[in-house]
């Protein structure tokens, strides 16, 4: 209401409780151009303060690779994200970490990649000891509550089958088992 040029407001009693247990935010830190942890600092204060109790770092694994071979030009620190991380944590915030699996065959030439796939080959012999290595780099990195392998932007698993009786669906069962 306006009453005389001032706006005035009813008051009431709010009772808040939360319907849904984990209510967060996905924030993906890419590239170099916004590289600007206090930007991402409010960013994480107003979902805070909205009530959310969960931020999830999801990363490409370009990104991962990179920190792992300690090439930051391109991408966030592993040191800038584990402080935003740590942030987080101290609002109460709980952390979940992990990547997509969009890997491009001229970056991660210890993996097989089929030509028309963006996912490693999972019978070749080192794909889970190179994949393992990304992963340690999140673990390590935010120590997440919950870790999300990213299987769900895979296309070209039909590029693996062995023989006719293997299927897609049995491939991608095996390689999350």
């Amino acid at each position: 209401n306006n009453k005389n040029g001032k706006w005035v407001l009813r008051t009431g009693k709010i009772i808040d409780w939360p319907d849904i247990k984990l209510r967060g935010i996905c924030t993906i830190l890419v590239g170099a151009n916004i590289k600007d942890k206090s930007i991402v600092k409010r960013y994480i204060d107003a979902f805070s303060k909205a009530r959310a109790n969960l931020v999830i770092f999801y990363h490409h694994p370009d990104q991962v690779l990179s920190w792992r071979e300690k090439k930051h030009d391109e991408w966030w620190s592993k040191d800038l994200v584990k402080e935003i991380a740590d942030y987080a944590r101290y609002l109460n915030m709980e952390i979940w970490a992990g990547f997509n699996h969009k890997f491009k065959r001229g970056k991660f030439l210890d993996l097989e990649i089929g030509k028309n796939s963006n996912f490693y080959d999972p019978h070749a012999k080192n794909t889970y000891q190179f994949l393992f290595s990304l992963y340690d780099e999140i673990l390590k990195t935010y120590e997440p509550s919950t870790f999300l392998i990213g299987h769900d932007e895979i296309y070209g698993l039909s590029t693996y089958k062995k023989n006719k009786k293997e299927t897609t669906a049995s491939i991608f069962a095996n390689d999350i088992k």
